[in-house]
């Protein structure tokens, strides 16, 4: 796992966000409950078999992250898809 993570830590803490690791349930949903929304940014897409996800949705937390084929019709119906591209997106303005 940590040569897995190790690259996004780097990545988040060089761009100046705070990471809070390893925190019990409560402080999570203490610290879900203070916050206006939340980016989960899955490469799979977002599914049932998401905590993280969960625990947005029951803190009442505006949830932004990539659909997958295993994202089902009640979570986009509570989740706002975004596209997560490797390179600068092409823009779809004029």
């Amino acid at each position: 796992f940590r040569d897995y993570a190790l690259p996004f830590l780097e990545t988040a803490r060089s761009a100046g966000i705070a990471l809070h690791l390893d925190q019990t349930p409560e402080a999570v949903a203490g610290r879900l409950s203070t916050v206006g929304y939340a980016y989960l940014p899955f490469p799979d897409g977002v599914s049932i078999k998401r905590s993280s996800l969960m625990a947005a949705m029951l803190n009442g937390v505006i949830t932004l992250a990539p659909y997958g084929d295993l994202t089902d019709d009640w979570i986009r119906s509570f989740v706002a898809g975004v596209i997560i591209c490797a390179r600068p997106c092409a823009s779809s303005g004029s």
